[in-house]
């Protein structure tokens, strides 16, 4: 999905960031979107800055935010005369070990699901209005603790239904049943589902099939299978789907699980 990335600490960092994995999620509006050539750039550039930054997170976090929206509002003054322009709406998410910050500017939500109790990060108030329209900025930020199984799910728009299927699991449900739930929407649906689990610090990124997706005339299809996966880190194991019987097997294996909803 265009805007998400998920990377694991290169050999070379500043100092501080060296287990810190980030995540980055951002959702584009306007009417002159960057093409996917221009995300990509945008986003190896949010990557290298991040591990190029020293000292603490919360200032490594908010100066990749002030560059988003400095290339974004340089981009838009460009356009102006035409009209044309473009905004974003961010989330970023570092895990280091357990512990998971987040940083949200625009109206954006993050949902933490853990064992008896979950969480909507939400505050429109303190996170402004997103990127590329003013050079001053607003960010929000929140922390909650990764336990195995927890979900988090990071999107720009909360469709309605989605209240009573994540804030009211107990506990959290299995990777694919949330898919599944959560793909039914009938709302704007550009989000990513990430799951946590027990490991040694990989990121496994698991893309849907989008072959099988049908025209909006036919019935929903069940969660579509996964056709491939990526490891950012060399792993021990081939990164398939696995069922829940086989996480004590591969305990050793992925950490978290980048799921793009579409």
């Amino acid at each position: 999905m265009p805007g998400l990335l998920a990377v694991t600490a290169p050999r070379r960092t500043a100092r501080g960031r060296e287990k810190d994995n980030l995540i980055v999620y951002l959702m584009l509006s306007g009417n002159a979107p960057l093409s996917n050539s221009e995300l990509k750039e945008l986003n190896n550039k949010v990557v290298a800055l991040f591990y190029q930054s020293a000292g603490t997170l919360t200032s490594a976090m908010r100066k990749v935010t002030e560059s988003i929206n400095t290339a974004l509002l340089e981009r838009n003054r460009s356009t102006t005369g035409r009209g044309q322009y473009a905004l974003a709406l961010l989330v970023l998410a570092v895990v280091r070990e357990s512990q998971c910050t987040l940083l949200l500017s625009g109206p954006t939500h993050a949902v933490w699901v853990s064992e008896g109790q979950s969480r909507h990060i939400h505050d429109a108030a303190l996170s402004g209005k997103g990127l590329g329209s003013s050079q001053s900025i607003q960010t929000y930020f929140s922390q909650v603790e990764l336990h195995p199984q927890d979900l988090l799910v990071v999107c720009g728009k909360f469709p309605r239904d989605w209240e009573a299927d994540l804030l009211n699991e107990r506990p959290p449900a299995s990777l694919d049943a949330s898919y599944r739930k959560l793909t039914f929407t009938k709302g704007d649906l550009h989000a990513a589902l990430i799951q946590a689990q027990p490991g040694n610090g990989t990121i496994s990124i698991l893309r849907p099939d989008l072959s099988r997706l049908r025209s909006d005339s036919t019935p929903p299809l069940p969660v579509p299978t996964i056709k491939e996966s990526t490891c950012l880190e060399e792993c021990p194991h081939p990164l398939v789907p696995i069922t829940e019987d086989e996480l004590d097997e591969r305990a050793d294996c992925a950490v978290h699980m980048i799921h793009p909803l579409v």
